[in-house]
């Protein structure tokens, strides 16, 4: 799976990928980008 603009590959594991696609474009639960996110934002 690749984002919008094709300059992120997003690789993982899950047995359910449909459940997986919905958590990740709904925001339930943060993928490892928003994590570093929050983490840089933290630093500043």
């Amino acid at each position: 799976m690749s984002s919008q603009n094709d300059t992120t590959l997003y690789i993982g594991v899950t047995n359910n990928l449909e459940r997986r696609v919905k958590e990740h474009k709904s925001g339930e639960i943060p993928d490892i980008l928003t994590s570093i996110k929050q983490m840089k934002e933290k630093r500043n």
